[in-house]
């Protein structure tokens, strides 16, 4: 048995020297080590307040609450239904990790073979090496890197790990649904939803929940759970 160990934190590892480093959000800049003294691009002053207001426009109001929930199948399956009923989705983004029964290639797997038939693949992250792969509807597996289907012909998945750093190039007006869960930050929200880069022109979200954050939402802005939009999710 070791007498001593080590162990150390974002603050000792930062140390008293010059430390520079780049977070596409700001909202944490009070848990930062001392040594770290936030500053922002005159060309970024602004971009929080910004992104509250392309959250708030009329285009990314809708706000589902999922009742009678009960197992993975049950969410991929609305999942399912919502898409084909709305022909601009092209992506769910599982940022509540609603989605805790089946890894991404038993996800994927399963959405080929419910999901609307003008999709002919399912993007989603690798389970063994992380690598951005496409299952087609023959059930083979491929890197999205030697794939060239139309990028309005895959649906894409991201589970909650992947709701951050992921940058995939989507349709023009492609929406997007994001999953919500009771603890969420602005800081995760904002990353979740940044991934459609054209956010602030054709492309938009949706929010999806559970009854009892419906229900909490509703209960804090004091209004019926047919009444929430994207406005009382930010409050």
């Amino acid at each position: 048995m070791k007498k001593k160990k080590l162990t150390g934190n974002a603050h000792t590892l930062a140390g008293k020297g010059r430390t520079k480093g780049f977070s596409g959000t700001d909202d944490r800049n009070d848990t930062m080590p001392e040594s770290v003294i936030p500053e922002r691009l005159p060309s970024q002053k602004g971009i929080n307040g910004k992104m509250l207001h392309i959250l708030s426009r009329k285009i990314n109001n809708t706000y589902i609450s999922i009742m009678d929930i009960f197992s993975t199948k049950d969410v991929l399956n609305k999942v399912c239904v919502y898409v084909k009923k709305n022909k601009h989705c092209f992506v769910l983004i599982d940022a509540d990790a609603l989605i805790t029964e089946m890894n991404n290639f038993n996800v994927s797997q399963y959405l080929i073979n419910k999901i609307d038939t003008r999709f002919r693949g399912i993007v989603y992250f690798s389970d063994e090496d992380n690598k951005i792969m496409v299952i087609l509807r023959d059930g083979k597996s491929l890197p999205l890197s030697t794939c060239h289907i139309n990028n309005k012909e895959v649906f894409v998945y991201l589970d909650q790990i992947h709701t951050r750093g992921t940058d995939l190039k989507l349709p023009l007006t492609a929406n997007r649904i994001v999953t919500l869960e009771k603890t969420m930050s602005k800081d995760k929200l904002m990353q979740a939803v940044m991934h459609l880069r054209d956010l602030d022109f054709k492309q938009s979200i949706v929010f999806w929940s559970s009854k009892e954050i419906s229900a909490e939402i509703a209960i804090i802005n004091d209004i019926k759970l047919n009444d929430i939009t994207s406005k009382h999710v930010l409050t």
